[in-house]
């Protein structure tokens, strides 16, 4: 599989709602990542028992197998180097961190599309910690494969000039398969040769060459435009992932010496993009390191150039046209200079005779490099890729500039649909064929699909031109995240039952006590009632009325008639005993003689009146209106010089 292609389906299957087969890509890819981050180009799956016998180059194909890629050093190979291969040194585009944060956009984001993006971000830290230390010196990639650009782009012959010259004084030969010189992309036996024998010079690194110095071992290193502009915008969406993280409440896998870390790596990357540009040349350019450290400017007019324009630049930055190169961070010049110069030579025509125009003459953009450029057209054929025109027309769209980007996208879907002679009114949707057929590189000046001879299957079959026409043809949502509560989804979830069983038992506890209060009342109320019921005479002994004494007594019950229930009493004044017995065990009024007489407000030993402090004590001590059940009345003592109920 090869990375890019790859990460570019897994986004289209995240779009059309597939997100559980683009994270199954993705970590396919991270299946083959080294113990010091590296991820290669090539993944292959050995358990294919077909690979180890087909030598070089998979069968019928113009495909390299993982045996021309030699044994890397050991921090190289991946955790399972039984079961999975790679492309020995040769990496992947730093496009990694970039999509990986698109098919998240563009996933339900559930607590499983949450989780997978927790994951791989310590692994993508891993990813561009390897790049910034072994990639973002002199150079960013050490062998033409690693680049986006075409093999047969004119550029390769002007960068491998010291390597081709190698190639021709050690008399090096490599046999050739007939199906890789098929190949529609082949670039010419000296070329490819070169390309051999850098594969065959970084398959003999050991673990002992420092991979900041390749290039004094195998002779070859070199800026690429396309990777530092994968490289810096990758960069910035790991910062972004890491944020997402945070506001998800998720593990801190980034601590924050990583964070700072990532911050710098964005400078740094920024400066390498930055390094690149030249007000002179209207475009940044590639440079060529040699063995000697020597660095080669290779001002070649290629429309990769065009891949800063990816994503977009972030704000402005103040005009210095008096300067030859801007120093600062990556950003367009204030006013959109920098936009508007790009934006123009797509468009320039020939007879501009400029070096840098694109435009030339025909309705089909964006053909691999300038009009006036002198090439080869047999080994270095005009060609428009569907994937370059993908990358240039995102990055026109998220810059403002509406009207070059449609017409970008319309002219490249009418391509792949045939309609030719290209116009950016054809309509797709109607005029389209529903027997499509996806092809990596169409002819510029005809718009014909270019397949190798003889390949009218797989040819026709392409993944990456599916993926980016789907893309183009189906708009993404806008990007939006919401980052929830600030705790995980599981957390939610015990929080909430927690809460229902603590208010369960305080619902429990009120009716317990409401219930429990209920019956004291009601159980003092009876006691009350009985104390009422037994002391008969409680409000002649008080000078107190009840009103209920009736609802007790009857209706003919008078509290405060007393003439008819006055106890006998002896010569002397004093109560008999009979009515100290009739005090122990009272009865209703109507039940006494009429006979009776008492003054219940006289002490009962000295038959002087019961003071009001003393019927106010004898209130709180035995009827207790409070619960408890007071003490029972059983008549009048001699105590002290006073007299009470006992």
């Amino acid at each position: 599989m090869d990375t890019t292609e790859g990460l570019l389906a897994a986004r289209v299957f995240a779009k059309s709602g597939n997100s559980t087969a683009a994270w199954e890509i993705v970590r396919g890819i991270f299946s083959a990542q080294g113990e010091n981050g590296f991820i290669p180009k090539y993944r292959y799956a050995y358990s294919n028992g077909t690979l180890s016998s087909e030598g070089d180059w998979l069968a019928g194909s113009s495909y390299p197998n993982y045996p021309i890629f030699g044994t890397p050093p050991a921090d190289y190979l991946p955790a399972d180097s039984t079961n999975t291969k790679g492309s020995g040194m040769l990496a992947a585009t730093p496009l990694l961190s970039s999509i990986v944060l698109d098919i998240f956009y563009l996933s339900p984001q559930l607590d499983q599309d949450e989780d997978v993006l927790e994951d791989v971000t310590f692994y993508l830290y891993k990813w561009h910690e390897f790049l910034h230390e072994k990639r973002s010196g002199q150079y960013n990639i050490i062998h033409p494969w690693e680049s986006m650009m075409q093999l047969d782009s004119p550029i390769w012959e002007v960068a491998l000039a010291d390597v081709i010259d190698l190639v021709n004084q050690s008399h090096y030969h490599k046999d050739i398969p007939q199906e890789v010189k098929n190949a529609d992309d082949y670039p010419g036996d000296e070329v490819y040769l070169a390309e051999l024998y850098l594969l065959d010079c970084l398959s003999n690194v050991n673990g002992g060459v420092d991979d900041a110095h390749l290039n004094k071992v195998c002779p070859f290193g070199m800026v690429d435009v396309g990777f530092a502009s994968m490289h810096y915008q990758a960069d910035l969406d790991l910062l972004q992932i890491s944020d997402m993280l945070d506001d998800m409440n998720k593990r801190n896998y980034l601590s924050g010496s990583q964070r700072d870390h990532i911050s710098s790596w964005i400078a740094q990357s920024s400066n390498t993009l930055e390094s690149m540009w030249h007000t002179s040349a209207y475009i940044p350019t590639y440079s060529s390191l040699t063995n000697s450290n020597s660095s080669v400017k290779v001002d070649v007019p290629v429309a990769d150039n065009f891949l800063p324009l990816w994503r977009g630049w972030d704000g402005y930055v103040e005009s210095k046209s008096d300067e030859d190169t801007h120093v600062g961070g990556f950003q367009d010049v204030e006013g959109g200079e920098r936009l508007d110069l790009l934006s123009f030579q797509m468009l320039e025509g020939k007879d501009s005779e400029s070096m840098h125009a694109f435009g030339c003459g025909s309705s089909l953009m964006l053909r691999s490099y300038s009009c006036n450029y002198d090439a080869d057209a047999e080994n270095n054929p005009s060609v428009i890729s569907p994937m370059l025109n993908y990358f240039v027309y995102n990055g026109l769209e998220s810059n403002g500039a509406l009207s070059i980007s449609h017409y970008i996208r319309n002219t490249t879907l009418n391509i792949l649909c045939g309609l030719i002679p290209n116009s950016d009114v054809s309509s797709v949707d109607e005029d389209c064929p529903a027997s499509l057929s996806f092809v990596k590189r169409y002819d510029a000046k005809t718009g014909d699909a270019r397949i190798a001879k003889g390949d009218e299957v797989c040819g026709t079959t392409s993944t990456v031109a599916a993926a980016v026409s789907y893309d183009m043809l189906v708009k993404d949502e806008l990007y939006s995240y919401d980052p929830g509560i600030p705790i995980a989804s599981v957390w939610v979830t015990v929080l909430i039952v927690a809460e229902l069983i603590v208010a369960a038992i305080i619902m429990i506890s009120c009716v317990l006590l409401s219930v429990n209060l209920f019956r004291r009342v009601r159980h003092d109320d009876e006691g009350q009632l009985l104390r009422m019921i037994k002391e008969s005479r409680f409000e002649d002994r008080w000078g107190m009325r009840n009103d209920e004494a009736g609802l007790i007594y009857g209706e003919e019950y008078n509290a405060f008639d007393t003439s008819s229930r006055a106890p006998p009493t002896d010569d002397l004044g004093a109560r008999t005993p009979s009515e100290l017995l009739s005090r122990s065990n009272p009865s209703t009024p109507a039940n006494r003689g009429d006979d009776l007489s008492l003054t219940v407000d006289d002490n009962p030993v000295t038959g002087e009146p019961v003071s009001w402090t003393e019927m106010a004590r004898t209130y709180v001590n035995w009827i207790n209106p409070f619960g408890g059940g007071g003490r029972e009345y059983t008549g009048y003592v001699r105590q002290s010089e006073h007299a009470r109920v006992v």
